[in-house]
């Protein structure tokens, strides 16, 4: 097994199916990412999507998925995937902490733990999605580097044509952006 990143001050965990009901309570606590991302509240079974998504290239043994642990309290989710966009590159669909854990510079540790794993993996670019108009999360990813690379639109059930950023950072000296 391939030891996930480690952030300063939480610890990150292969998701399985026994962080079901606590991973559960934290989608439900993020209504308001919910609500913003999707138009739609958390569904009653995240954390088997969660388990059951599959990267954009459809190479399922090249997701990590972590949950987010403070002490012994679950506080989050990483979901990530190497080969997307591009063959090599180190994906982030998803950082996601409850409410209570937010501005304590928790979700900074997390980054830059990601980016140090993507760098031992031999990652160029680090990419991430992130909704054009999501003012929280646009200030959160280009305040640790990453940069606005394309727009794409994409169709949400409950917000209809939606555009999101294409970010990226570079990780390495050979990364072309």
């Amino acid at each position: 097994m391939i030891a996930p990143p480690s952030p300063a001050r939480t610890r990150l965990v292969p998701l399985n199916e026994t962080h079901a009901a606590a991973l559960q309570s934290v989608c439900e606590a993020c209504h308001d990412f919910y609500r913003e991302t999707t138009g739609l509240p958390p569904g009653p079974a995240e954390t088997e999507n969660f388990l059951a998504d599959v990267p954009p290239h459809g190479d399922r043994s090249q997701k990590r998925v972590w949950v987010i642990f403070h002490q012994t309290t679950l506080i989050g989710i990483v979901d990530c995937a190497f080969g997307h966009p591009a063959p090599g590159d180190f994906w982030i669909g998803l950082l996601l902490l409850h409410p209570d854990w937010r501005g304590q510079g928790l979700g900074g540790d997390i980054v830059r733990a990601l980016v140090a794993y993507a760098r031992d993996h031999a990652a160029p670019r680090i990419g991430i999605g992130v909704k054009a108009d999501y003012r929280a999360a646009q200030l959160f990813w280009r305040g640790h580097g990453f940069v606005p690379m394309a727009r794409q639109i994409s169709m949400l059930p409950g917000l209809g044509p939606t555009g999101f950023d294409v970010m990226q950072l570079a990780v390495n000296d050979r990364a072309q952006m």
